[in-house]
């Protein structure tokens, strides 16, 4: 029934009631809400750890895990089967190969919750408005710009290395990217309707373009900014991120800034909501140089290992805060190519004169095709993520025990600064352009300058609340494995009683047998140190057990598995990764499992899946930057 007062409503009710900017705000208020809820439970969780290891370190690092309970509450729900496809990894069509199925979820209701927002916000009628009416098209594409560009300083935050978001709920870097793509499309689609109807408004006054941009101060700055996004949005399709990325990454920063100048000369209240994530990029930015600029650094050797796998060593004192399961950003500076014509022409002779060497060969057919890629004039603008493979560290168990069974890595200290510095050895593959040229100058020795920033990504510290840690990587995927093995090892080699890992499970999948020798030495020597009496002398028991799957080769060399004793050898074939874990849990059962994966992104799924499948604890690395 109509209402006897209703005539005397005025028209302008809406505006008066939610208007746009109450969209925003209001929008904003409840995703920060959210958001501050979830860094409160995450630390509440930490405290509970913090509180489970101290037990365990009270009671002589004997396990409080009770054995008549296997499994903790959170694991008895993971026996449902709607809860392991909750947590499962599936594959979208053209837009990404490797997601779980919660983050599916999670976008889709983020994004329903951005439509009830920008309809629906701040949810209160006034008293004299008898119901809901759908805001015109002259208010909807305000608010929707309002919500879009609140989403949008969300963005800003989700692609900072350094930001307070990382440190007060535990999220990553390289975990927030995935999200920081999502959020900025849908605040970009809630951006278009703001731009196509206000230029076809002015379009419609004078039916010129021209006139339609510049009718106003207004127009033409929400032109600028309009621009700007375009040109982070265009982009950032993958295709330019993968074959193209300084282009993306430059593309980014000057768009932003295009885009920071066009809104605030815009609207005064977008800086309200810009502003703080403005403030955040600059701090993230400052942090960022000082960590590449002013911390120490130095490269010690740059050199090819195989045929396509180059080794790099270096000190950075920004490493002293490592933990496992970490990366860095490495910047290099090739030479010029003419100041070094005649050094390639002698290393040209050189190597046609040794032409049994196949690796020098290789190189050398190579840097001739690539004569005009080693231009370093802007070389420290190109920062790339290198995972951290192995680390040497003056570290607390070091004088506690004299059974460490990661020695040193050679040549990475001498006694010069055997006190101080930690250094740091990183595996590249030759993939992308970036990295071949990266490998040719390496084994021509033309790399002169060199840069760090980091340590960044999670601490994979929790693999010590698992009785065995099975780790199962492709290629040089393995080098994330190696951080974790060498930490845990110590750790055990020191009676570190929070440690519970007992057993480390292996899964090396390669395609030649030659791409076992980078990895070689450090892998025997861990062999040889469980399979030594002395690991439960000093330490704690610990076993190492090894496959190697070579997929191409049908052999490999015996002087190879003859150093490699207890090490399974598989060639011809690809693992069957449900038989590696059934080997695993009948072999500890009942034992908490910790699983690692690095390689290619249907590899890694079918991993998680199947960890997730037995209740276990997975781990992935993603460089999907």
């Amino acid at each position: 029934m109509k209402d006897k007062n209703s005539d005397s409503i005025p028209r302008n009710w809406f505006l008066n009631t939610s208007d746009f900017n109450k969209a925003g705000y209001s929008y904003a208020l409840f995703c920060w809400s959210l958001f501050f809820g979830y860094c409160l439970i995450y630390q509440i969780n930490r405290i509970i750890i913090y509180q489970t290891r101290k037990r365990r370190i009270q009671s002589g690092g004997k396990d409080d895990y009770n054995d008549n309970n296997k499994k903790s509450i959170s694991n008895n729900n993971n026996r449902f089967t709607l809860f392991k496809f909750y947590n499962s990894y599936v594959r979208i069509p053209w837009l990404t190969n490797l997601i779980p199925v919660k983050h599916v979820l999670g976008v889709t209701v983020f994004f329903i919750i951005n439509i009830l927002f920008c309809f629906c916000a701040p949810f209160v009628l006034a008293s004299y408005v008898p119901h809901y009416e759908v805001p015109p098209l002259g208010m909807m594409d305000r608010r929707m710009a309002y919500v879009g560009m609140v989403n949008w300083s969300f963005t800003i935050v989700l692609g900072l290395r350094n930001n307070v978001v990382t440190r007060m709920s535990g999220l990553t870097f390289e975990a927030l990217i995935p999200f920081h793509r999502w959020v900025a499309r849908i605040g970009f689609v809630e951006y278009l309707p703001h731009i196509l109807f206000r230029l076809w408004w002015a379009y419609t006054r004078n039916y010129s373009w021209y006139e339609s941009i510049t009718l106003t101060s207004e127009y033409f700055t929400g032109a600028v900014a309009t621009l700007g996004f375009l040109i982070i949005f265009i982009t950032a399709f993958e295709y330019v991120r993968r074959n193209h990325f300084e282009v993306f990454y430059y593309a980014h920063i000057f768009g932003f800034l295009i885009a920071m100048v066009g809104i605030a000369t815009h609207e005064m209240s977008c800086i309200y909501y810009m502003g703080p994530a403005f403030v955040l990029w600059v701090a993230d930015r400052i942090c960022r140089s000082y960590q590449s600029w002013c911390v120490p650094s130095n490269l010690q050797c740059i050199e090819p290992v195989s045929n396509n796998i180059m080794r790099v060593r270096f000190k950075y004192d920004g490493l002293k805060s490592f933990a496992p399961g970490q990366y860095v950003f490495m910047a290099f500076s090739h030479k010029n190519r003419k100041k070094d014509e005649d050094y390639e022409n002698s290393q040209h002779q050189e190597d046609n004169n040794n032409g049994d060497n196949k690796l020098n060969n290789d190189y050398t057919a190579i840097k001739r095709r690539d004569s005009n890629n080693n231009n370093s004039k802007w070389w420290y603008l190109n920062w790339y993520p290198m995972t951290v493979a192995q680390i040497s560290k003056k570290s607390q168990w070091d004088n506690r025990s004299n059974n460490r069974l990661l020695p040193r890595v050679s040549d990475t200290s001498d006694d010069s600064d055997k006190d101080d510095d930690t250094s740091a050895t990183v595996y590249i593959k030759a993939l992308g352009n970036f990295t071949k040229n990266l490998y040719n100058a390496s084994a021509l020795g033309h790399i002169d300058h060199f840069k760090v920033d980091g340590p960044y990504g999670p601490k994979l510290d929790t693999y010590q609340d698992h009785h065995i840690m099975a780790c199962f990587a492709m290629g040089v995927g393995v080098t994330p494995a190696l951080a974790l093995i060498q930490d845990c090892m110590n750790r055990r080699s020191a009676a570190t009683s929070t440690v519970l890992t007992s057993c480390i499970y292996l899964f090396l999948i390669i395609r030649y047998a030659d791409e076992f020798e980078p990895f070689q030495e450090i892998l025997e020597s861990w062999s040889h140190a469980t399979s030594s009496s002395n690991t439960t002398q000093n330490g704690l028991p610990l076993r190492f057990d090894l496959s190697v799957f070579v997929t191409r080769d049908t052999n490999v060399p015996e002087e190879r598995t003859s150093r490699m004793t207890g090490t399974r050898w598989s060639c011809g074939s690809r693992p069957d990764i449900s038989r590696c874990m059934d080997r695993i849990e009948k072999a500890e059962e009942g034992k908490k499992v910790w699983v690692h994966t690095c390689g290619s992104d249907q590899f890694m799924r079918s991993v998680l899946n199947e960890s997730i499948r037995r209740d276990w604890e997975a781990h992935h690395e993603t460089f999907d930057f």
